[in-house]
């Protein structure tokens, strides 16, 4: 975790991870929304996404 303020969660999406759910299933960021919503009601949500071979800053609102 990059930054957590009450409006955004900035991530560092390491390459090999999943930002949502495939058809083959496996890993992705998906499991995690739960564990980071942090007591809030709603569950964090990407504001874009990364490729899965692509590491970098994700987003979440």
């Amino acid at each position: 975790m990059l930054h957590r303020d009450e409006a955004v969660l900035i991530l560092d999406k390491p390459a090999g991870l999943a930002v949502h759910a495939g058809p083959r299933g496996g890993p992705s960021l998906e499991d995690w929304l739960p564990r980071l919503a942090f007591g809030k009601k709603r569950l964090p949500q990407p504001a874009h996404r990364l490729d899965m071979d692509t590491a970098g800053c994700l987003v979440l609102g």
